[in-house]
Protein backbone atom coordinates (compact mmCIF):
# COMPACT_ATOMS: atom_id res chain seq x y z
CA UNK A 1 0.00 0.00 0.00
CA UNK A 2 1.42 3.31 -1.01
CA UNK A 3 1.30 6.39 1.17
CA UNK A 4 -1.25 7.92 -1.20
CA UNK A 5 -3.53 4.89 -0.84
CA UNK A 6 -3.18 5.05 2.95
CA UNK A 7 -4.04 8.75 2.89
CA UNK A 8 -7.08 8.05 0.68
CA UNK A 9 -8.20 5.28 3.03
CA UNK A 10 -7.80 7.57 6.06
CA UNK A 11 -9.75 10.31 4.24
CA UNK A 12 -12.58 7.86 3.46
CA UNK A 13 -12.70 6.64 7.06
CA UNK A 14 -12.68 10.24 8.30
CA UNK A 15 -15.48 11.11 5.85
CA UNK A 16 -17.55 8.18 7.07
CA UNK A 17 -16.92 9.16 10.71
CA UNK A 18 -17.90 12.78 10.01
CA UNK A 19 -21.06 11.60 8.22
CA UNK A 20 -21.95 9.27 11.09
CA UNK A 21 -21.35 12.11 13.57
CA UNK A 22 -23.62 14.42 11.60
CA UNK A 23 -26.31 11.74 11.37
CA UNK A 24 -26.05 11.18 15.13
CA UNK A 25 -26.11 14.88 15.96
CA UNK A 26 -28.90 15.99 13.63
CA UNK A 27 -31.00 12.86 13.02
CA UNK A 28 -30.71 10.52 16.01
CA UNK A 29 -30.03 12.64 19.08
CA UNK A 30 -32.89 15.20 18.70
CA UNK A 31 -35.65 12.55 18.66
CA UNK A 32 -34.05 10.83 21.65
CA UNK A 33 -33.98 14.11 23.58
CA UNK A 34 -37.56 14.86 22.54
CA UNK A 35 -38.68 11.40 23.68
CA UNK A 36 -37.00 11.96 27.06
CA UNK A 37 -38.77 15.33 27.47
CA UNK A 38 -42.11 13.76 26.52
CA UNK A 39 -41.51 10.93 28.99
CA UNK A 40 -40.69 13.43 31.75
CA UNK A 41 -43.82 15.47 30.94
CA UNK A 42 -45.99 12.34 31.02
CA UNK A 43 -44.48 11.29 34.34
CA UNK A 44 -45.13 14.75 35.81
CA UNK A 45 -48.71 14.68 34.53
CA UNK A 46 -49.31 11.21 35.92
CA UNK A 47 -47.94 12.35 39.28
CA UNK A 48 -50.47 15.20 39.35
CA UNK A 49 -53.33 12.80 38.61
CA UNK A 50 -52.60 10.51 41.56
CA UNK A 51 -53.54 11.54 45.11
CA UNK A 52 -50.50 12.21 47.31
CA UNK A 53 -51.90 13.67 50.53
CA UNK A 54 -52.75 17.16 49.33
CA UNK A 55 -50.06 18.20 46.88
CA UNK A 56 -51.46 16.92 43.57
CA UNK A 57 -54.13 18.35 41.30
CA UNK A 58 -56.19 15.24 42.04
CA UNK A 59 -56.19 16.11 45.75
CA UNK A 60 -57.24 19.67 44.96
CA UNK A 61 -60.08 18.36 42.77
CA UNK A 62 -61.18 15.99 45.53
CA UNK A 63 -61.16 18.79 48.14
CA UNK A 64 -63.07 21.07 45.77
CA UNK A 65 -65.66 18.39 45.13
CA UNK A 66 -66.07 17.80 48.88
CA UNK A 67 -66.42 21.53 49.49
CA UNK A 68 -69.05 21.83 46.78
CA UNK A 69 -70.98 18.91 48.30
CA UNK A 70 -70.93 20.67 51.70
CA UNK A 71 -72.10 23.93 50.13
CA UNK A 72 -74.90 22.09 48.34
CA UNK A 73 -75.96 20.51 51.66
CA UNK A 74 -75.98 23.96 53.31
CA UNK A 75 -78.04 25.37 50.45
CA UNK A 76 -80.62 22.60 50.86
CA UNK A 77 -80.80 23.20 54.63
CA UNK A 78 -81.13 26.96 54.19
CA UNK A 79 -83.77 26.51 51.47
CA UNK A 80 -85.77 24.32 53.86
CA UNK A 81 -85.40 26.92 56.62
CA UNK A 82 -86.46 29.69 54.25
CA UNK A 83 -89.52 27.70 53.21
CA UNK A 84 -90.41 27.16 56.87
CA UNK A 85 -89.97 30.86 57.64
CA UNK A 86 -92.14 31.78 54.66
CA UNK A 87 -94.89 29.45 55.92
CA UNK A 88 -94.59 30.96 59.40
CA UNK A 89 -94.82 34.46 57.92
CA UNK A 90 -97.92 33.44 55.93
CA UNK A 91 -99.55 32.01 59.05
CA UNK A 92 -98.68 35.15 61.02
CA UNK A 93 -100.25 37.27 58.27
CA UNK A 94 -103.40 35.11 58.41
CA UNK A 95 -103.53 35.47 62.18
CA UNK A 96 -102.98 39.21 61.85
CA UNK A 97 -105.96 39.45 59.45
CA UNK A 98 -108.12 37.39 61.76
CA UNK A 99 -107.18 39.52 64.77
CA UNK A 100 -107.72 42.79 62.86
CA UNK A 101 -111.10 41.54 61.57
CA UNK A 102 -112.19 40.66 65.14
CA UNK A 103 -111.10 44.09 66.41
CA UNK A 104 -113.09 45.77 63.62
CA UNK A 105 -116.18 43.68 64.30
CA UNK A 106 -116.20 44.47 68.05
Amino acid sequence: MTPVEVAEWIMRVAGVLVALGAIWRYCVRPPIRFAKRVEAAIAATEAQLKPNHGKSLRDVANRTEASIAKIEDHIVVHAMRLELLERIADKQAEIGHIVSNKKEST
